[in-house]
């Protein structure tokens, strides 16, 4: 084989692949798009049926819990030393930590918010 037809050859099958490529990403945001699961590992929290995600009740619930203590791995030192030394105000127990979403990421304001000096 000559290298011109070689270099013909390598040509189209780069071409192709190229080509095969495009199919291949243009049908899977298709199918995203339709709303599709296309593979991978199942998020906690979800089951698979006729290729959706559908919400897994039992697992739903841990999930909840989990984001519920989330921010806790973000409480200031300071309002972590003053619970363990129990200076913290009255009302500031582990549910109403849990509960409360909105606490700031700064841990100056997180202080002020929560009543510690």
């Amino acid at each position: 084989m000559g290298r011109l037809t070689l270099n013909i050859l390598l040509s189209l099958a780069q071409f192709e692949r190229e080509v095969t490529g495009e199919r291949i990403r243009d049908k899977i945001a298709a199918s995203k798009r339709r709303g599709m699961w296309m593979g991978g590992n199942l998020p906690l929290g979800y089951d698979l049926r006729d290729r959706k995600l559908v919400i897994n009740l039992a697992e739903a619930e841990t999930v909840r819990y989990i984001r519920s203590l989330m921010h806790l791995a973000l409480l200031t030192p300071q309002v972590v030393v003053a619970i363990v030394q129990g200076r913290q105000p009255a009302d500031l127990t582990t549910m109403a930590l849990v509960t409360s979403i909105d606490l700031p990421l700064s841990w100056q304001e997180q202080a002020q918010a929560l009543g510690i000096q």
